[in-house]
């Protein structure tokens, strides 16, 4: 407020606060398939950014300007993956990436109805992580792998494993975005178990879906 008088010149001072510009990136490293912590070098393409190293604690670059950013993580027996963060003013930005191999199975938590190939709910967050990772992962190609145990003739086991592989195929590529030339579903029924058949958590292990990387 200033108060203007006749034939003078009034005066007034502003004090103005620069407006925040710059946040941080924070985040991680890991192997898909065991979720331990993996030494990789962190690359931020297109931007000015340094690269990082991420270690056992991740890593964080501060004195980020706001803005959309690409990140590039490899390490080495690793295929290189990508992922993008948003980054705000005076805020850090979370990125979390997931590094496979080639050739590694990863062990999906899917649940199925008893004798059938539908999907239950429960399976929501395992498949998500599975999209995760082939979205990050952008070169990969993923078979999926139906398994049964012993109980019920083999060819009626083989045909379920097949289905149930294709339901997760199905499930990737509708509800998740994952395009479908990247996916193969294959059932192995009841012929590589990973348990003894004689108890019944050895027979829980057995039914499974696998996540392998082949190429």
């Amino acid at each position: 407020t200033v108060e203007v008088v006749i034939k003078q010149t009034s005066q007034v001072e502003f004090a103005l606060n620069p407006e925040a510009t710059m946040g941080s990136i924070a985040g991680t490293v890991t192997d898909a398939a065991t979720g331990a912590a993996v030494m990789a070098d962190v690359e931020f393409p297109g931007s000015d950014l340094p690269g990082v190293m991420s270690g056992a604690e991740g890593f964080e670059v501060d004195e980020v300007l706001a803005g959309t950013y690409t990140v590039q993580a490899g390490a080495e027996g690793y295929m290189t993956a990508t992922s993008t963060v948003e980054v705000v003013p005076e805020e850090a930005a979370e990125v979390a990436i997931e590094l496979v191999r080639k050739g590694v199975k990863i062990t999906l938590k899917v649940l199925f109805d008893h004798d059938m190939a539908s999907l239950k709910p429960a399976s929501k967050a395992a498949l998500e992580g599975a999209a995760k990772i082939m979205k990050e992962n952008a070169g990969i190609k993923v078979e999926i792998h139906g398994h049964t145990d012993n109980v019920g003739m083999p060819e009626y086991n083989q045909s379920l494993s097949q289905r149930r592989a294709q339901a997760v195929v199905d499930y990737l590529a509708t509800k998740l975005g994952i395009a479908r030339d990247r996916l193969k579903a294959k059932g192995f029924g009841l012929t590589k178990p990973v348990a003894s058949n004689d108890t019944e958590e050895g027979r829980g292990q057995n039914r499974r879906a696998e996540f392998v990387v082949v190429e």
